[in-house]
Formats: C-alpha cells, structure tokens, sequence
C-alpha cells in the first residue's frame, strides 16, 4: 500500500476529529476528560465538507471511522505531547493506524487523492489546540469559586505523574508531584497553579490555571472618613463624596465613595493585603493611605479619621510650600483669567485668597 506524503497528513485530520464519545482519562485518581467529545459537535458544523467527501466516496462508514479513530486514540494516550514533539509523534502514529484501516485510507484516497482540502490546516490547528489543552487539564475549570476549593489534576496520557507549583516557579521533577485534589480555602487566593505530566523522560508543555476563591460572607472594608469643613462656620458640614480606592500590588481592585456621613462599606474582596487610597476633588484636602490585611471571610474596620485642608500642590504633605504657592496667589478674584488655576487656594470657599485662607492652613502643617 503506497501512502502519499500530502494524504498522509489529510487522513489523520480527518480521522480525529469525525468520532465522537470518546473517553480520554488521566491517573487512577482523577477524573476522565472528553476534550474532542466536547469540541465534537462544532467541529464536525466547522468542518462538514470534508467530512460529507470521505462518507459520500461510499467505501466507508462513520462507524469505520470511529473504529480507526478508537484505535488511533489507544496509541496516542500512551505518549506525552507537548509542542516540540507533536507534529512528528501524532503523524507517525496516525500512518501506523492507518495501516490496519484500508477502508478509511481508500476512502480518503479517492475523495481527495493528492489534493489537500482547503480545510485541512485549519482543522488541523484546531485538533492540535484541543489534545495539547488537555495533556494536563484542571478540574473544576479555573475561574472564581465561593467558600472552599478542590482541584483535581487530569489528563490525556494513560500512566503519567503529575508536577505543579504554587509559588509562580515552573514546575519540575524535582518540585511536589500530585497525589490527589488540592484544597484551597478563601485566604489562599489568588490561586495560580502550574502544572505539567510527564512520563517516560518525556514532560508536557506547562498548563497555567488561575483560580480566585472569595468568601461565603461578605469580605472587603468599612469605616468613616471625614472632611474638615472649608467654612468654620458651617453648622453640618457633608462628608459624601470622598473617593476609596482598593489596590493590591499596585492594581485598582474596588472602589466607592462615602455617603453624607463619612461612612463606606465596600465587599467582594479576597482575604490579604491591600493599600486604601482617601481622596476627594474639589478643594484642597491632603490624600491619605492606609494599609490594611483582611485575614478572613470578614468586614474589616478601618479607623476614622479626618481629610484636613492645605496640601495644594498635591504631594500628600501639608507644609511650608503649600504656603510659599498660596500667598502667590494672593489677592486674585474669581472675574480674572487667573481664577480657575488659583481658586483652590480659596479654602473657605468665600470667593478670594486672603490672609484667612493662609492661617487655615498653617494650622493644618504637619497633619
């Protein structure tokens, strides 16, 4: 039987992806995977010309079809793919299938003989895509859990171990082999687990799995933050408007703003570290940052505290410079072309900058 080299690689396209119910399964402890039964279905819509060509020649079945593409699957899952070795394994093995299934390659001979489907590279892309995403696959599907998690590590190769790592390092031989599902609780979130299989001196590509587990209870922070009244003499002065800003390793992960009393509840975090960022527009109040640890399914108190009036130039101080910038601007009025850039340096709001503003702050020094 002669092979052409150009069928050779049609023919185990076609073989793979036109079956449908097959059972793919990793170590005695974890849970079967059906990659290919799952992508079946769109694949054989995506894909239909050729599979109407191969069925339509009259010499063969789909149950041949699947028989061939069984006994191709058999061969295949006792080898470890990864993207170095793909090409050359998966052809080989699907010619030694191809062998002991005339019907299938005489089927595929006279639907195409030595014309490539158009098709073909694109299902090929896909096919490798799907079997190489399931040499190590994680269950239940990375994402976002609620209250406590157990990942279980399976795969396409009969017999392989499992490696993986915690700690953002690759995983290896020399690292923690898995033995059974890993158990994650709210306070270990973010999850980012690396894992590869390996066996025979032979390790797959590394597969990347990322998790966030949040709390069955509310999580996150509450508290009041003041403003110091910009006129003395306001009898109630309104807290609203002050911006809580949530960041963790320096990402933007929540925010709010208080109500008329100061007082911010803000929810959907993860237990851990965080920086809280207070500031507000308008006027002239200094920013302030407070860190805070959140160990558990918790509302974290923050601690009250005031906004005080003076920091100008916006580096998070109060002090002399603020001074040196507001007697600059001293004297001019809101009907000059001046007003928009200076009038922050009204902080009590009564329309000029006057010695009375400058005092306000100086009080402020050092807060």
């Amino acid at each position: 039987m002669t092979f052409y080299p150009r069928m050779k690689r049609v023919l185990l396209v076609l073989l793979v992806v036109f079956a449908g119910g097959l059972l793919f399964s990793g170590p005695a402890n974890a849970q079967p995977i059906t990659p290919l039964q799952d992508h079946y279905p769109e694949l054989k819509i995506k894909y239909s010309t050729i599979f109407s060509k191969l069925i339509g020649t009259g010499l063969v079945t789909e149950d041949q079809i699947y028989a061939c593409f069984v006994d191709l699957e058999s061969e295949l899952s006792n080898k470890v793919l990864n993207q170095s070795n793909y090409d050359g394994i998966f052809y080989n093995t699907a010619l030694t299938v191809i062998k002991r299934h005339e019907a299938v390659y005489k089927a595929a001979q006279k639907a195409f003989g030595d014309n490539i489907p158009p098709e073909a590279g694109g299902l090929y892309a896909d096919l490798k895509h799907i079997l190489l995403s399931s040499i190590v696959a994680a269950l239940p599907l990375p994402g976002v859990y609620t209250g406590s998690l157990e990942v279980t590590l399976a795969g396409f190769t009969q017999g392989v171990s499992f490696y993986y790592t915690l700690d953002g390092s690759l995983p290896s031989p020399a690292g923690t082999i898995y033995t059974g599902p890993i158990k994650f609780w709210p306070p270990d979130s973010p999850v980012l687990l690396q894992a590869i299989a390996r066996k025979d001196g032979i390790a797959s590509d590394v597969a990347i799995f990322y998790y966030e587990i949040r709390c069955v209870n509310p999580c996150g922070i509450k508290g009041y933050v003041y403003l110091e009244k910009t006129n003395p003499q306001d009898a109630k002065p309104d807290h609203a408007g002050t911006e809580i800003t949530i960041k963790r390793k320096g990402t933007v992960v929540a925010s709010d703003l208080s109500q008329e009393d100061g007082f911010y509840e803000i929810t959907g975090l993860s237990p851990g570290s965080y920086e809280v960022l207070y500031s507000h527009p308008g006027a002239s109040w200094k920013d302030s940052i407070l860190p805070v640890t959140i160990d558990g399914c918790e509302l974290a108190k923050m601690p009250a505290f005031t906004l005080y009036l003076g920091d100008l130039n916006g580096d998070r101080e109060i002090n002399i410079l603020d001074l040196l910038w507001m007697a600059s601007q001293m004297g001019i009025t809101p009907n000059q072309p001046q007003w928009e850039g200076a009038k922050k340096a009204d902080v009590n709001k009564n329309k000029k900058i006057d010695i009375l503003d400058l005092l306000r702050v100086a009080k402020n020094i050092g807060l």
